[in-house]
Order: C-alpha cells, then structure tokens, then sequence
C-alpha cells in the first residue's frame, strides 16, 4: 500500500510537470482535485480564487506573501485571458504607471472589459481586481500586449487619465511625458475626441516639465481645427530634474528620478552613527543565521522553486560558501519534497 510520502511525491511530480515552464500561478483544472487537494494541505499550493491555483514555498507562514507578490501581474495576465479572451485592457492610470517601470502592486486593479460586470473580486493579502465595463473597446493601434498585459498605449493612456492623476503620481507622469518623441499621437486623438479640456492640461504638462514646443505645438493645432483650449498646469509640486536623456529607457528615468527624490529628501536628514560592533563575533553569527531567509526570498522571486531547508543543505555542503542551490551534493541526494 503506498504511504502518504509516495503519494506526495506523486503529486508533486505532478505539480513540476504543470509548473515546468516557471510560472507559479495556473489554472485548477490543469492538476487534478486529488493532488490539488494533498498539496494545498502539504503546503505547496495555496488557493487565489475559486479556478486558480498558486505555487508556494513548502512551509512558508500564511501571512508571508513573497509569493503573490512575484506572481501577481502573471495571475492577472492570465486570469484576464481567461475570462474575458482578448477584449480587455488595464486602466488608463494603470497602463501610465507599467510605461513608467512603477510594478508596484496596486491595493485594486482596475481592468476595463466588454464582459465586465463592475464587480470587485478580493485576491490575496488584501489586494482585489475590479472588472469594469464598457461599451466601447479601444481602436487597435491604442493597445499594446507587455508582458501578457494588454495596455493603453501610452499616447492613448496619457489622453485618458484624470488630472487627479497628476498630483497622485507626479514622478510617473513626468517621466512618461518626457518619453514621447513628438505630439503626433496625442494630437490624432485629441482631434479625433475634440477633447479641448485634456488638450489644455497636457500642454499645460509639457510646460511644467519644460517642453515648450509640444505645448505650443498642441495649444496651434487644436485652435486651427476650431476648438478652444485653455492651458492648464495639472501638477501641484514643483517639476523634477531632467535625470535621463529623452529616449532612454523607462527604467533608467524611473531609478534615476527616485534617486534624485530620495537625494532630496536626505538632504537635511541627521542619522545618528551606528557606532562600533560591541561583540563581532555575535554580530558574525546573526548574518550568518539570515543567510538561509536572504537566499531562499532572492530565489524565489527569481522564479527557482526551492525550500529553505535546501538552501540550508547547499549551504552547509559548500562550508558556508555561496553556490548555485543546483550544484550541491547534498540537494540532489535529497528527498523529492526538499528538490521541489
């Protein structure tokens, strides 16, 4: 009669086979209920929603959500894909902040659907996805796909977000303002809209942040086809140091512009010195203790599937010296659960 570790193993043969290619999230149907049901109480599955399925660190407390957080945007692309095909997109706020590298995880996603039922499904440790409806989907040169993510572009986001937007994320509008090349996408909108109120607010944008010439060039263009713009600066705190050359990556604008931000608020900043070690060798021996946890989370989010009684075991094989969690003897000799 097989015991509860061979059936475990079983399961978790299983469960690599599904999770083979990295992702941590799928769908329920994907593993049987069996092996779902003995390895959500093994602790190697944890329960998003009703139909999916997310991949945890054996062992790992229920409140710790170093998982989600590294499978959340991979959830909502293929929850998304799911449940509403291709005719959905993420909001126009949202869509600005992923062109602007700002990955942070929102408290609720907001994500517009011609099958939304404005409906605020609550996810894991206390974030939610609010599916909104709406009559009309964007035309197709106003969406892009990233990372399984279907967006606004950004010409077509920045048409879009409120002025509210501006005062709640001025480091993310500015730097996705001083990446657009011209105002070719912005004006074929605007025109196509007649939106003479948006148009005012982002010439107003492109003042504050020193491009003058687009906002002269929007405020023109605007006026010749009959409209009326009036200039409106929507930002409430004073512009940011250009820190990038326009063109660059977003990513490198977004450190850049956090490092200035954070250089200017320690400016002032008195911090008391830590002073000398009183005992270097208890000091010594509580960074060797963090070790395993420091290891285990930077693997896990790097998508390596591990335990942290397997970095334990790699690290001890190796003297303490840092190795590929692959390479040490010990891991492979293992148990199944502990190679997981």
């Amino acid at each position: 009669m097989a015991t509860f570790e061979d059936k475990l193993s079983g399961s978790l043969a299983r469960l690599d086979r599904v999770t083979r290619t990295g992702r941590t999230v799928f769908a329920a149907r994907e593993l049987g209920r069996v092996h779902r049901d003995r390895l959500i109480g093994a602790g190697y599955l944890q329960r998003i929603i009703g139909g999916w399925m997310l991949r945890v660190p054996p062992g790992s407390d229920a409140s710790d959500g170093t998982a989600w957080w590294a499978a959340y945007w991979s959830f909502c692309a293929a929850y998304c894909e799911s449940r509403f095909d291709e005719v959905w997109h993420l909001s126009a706020e949202q869509s600005v902040l992923l062109h602007a590298e700002d990955t942070l995880v929102p408290a609720t996603l907001v994500v517009c659907a011609r099958k939304g039922q404005n409906n605020h499904l609550e996810l894991l440790h206390g974030t939610a996805l609010y599916d909104l409806r709406e009559a009309h989907s964007p035309a197709a040169e106003d969406l892009v796909v990233r990372d399984g993510l279907r967006l606004l572009t950004l010409d077509a986001a920045l048409v879009r977000v409120p002025e509210a937007f501006y005062v709640a994320h001025p480091l993310e509008a500015q730097l996705a303002l001083r990446s657009i090349p011209d105002a070719s996408g912005l004006l074929r909108r605007l025109l196509r809209t007649g939106q003479p109120v948006v148009a005012g607010r982002l010439a107003g944008a492109m003042r504050h942040i020193g491009r003058v010439d687009l906002c002269e060039e929007i405020i023109a263009t605007m006026r010749a086809a009959g409209h009326s713009p009036v200039e409106r600066n929507p930002f409430a705190s004073p512009r940011l140091p250009t820190v990038h050359r326009r063109g660059a990556a977003s990513i490198a604008g977004r450190l850049a512009g956090l490092v200035a931000l954070g250089r200017a608020s320690l400016a002032n900043l008195s911090l008391p010195s830590p002073g000398r070690v009183a005992d270097p060798n208890d000091f010594l021996e509580r960074v060797a203790k963090s070790h395993a946890e420091d290891a285990f989370h930077g693997l896990w989010l790097d998508g390596q599937v591990v335990t942290r009684d397997a970095i334990r075991l790699a690290d001890s094989d190796h003297d303490g010296r840092v190795v590929p969690v692959a390479e040490a003897t010990d891991l492979r000799e293992a148990p199944a659960e502990l190679q997981a």
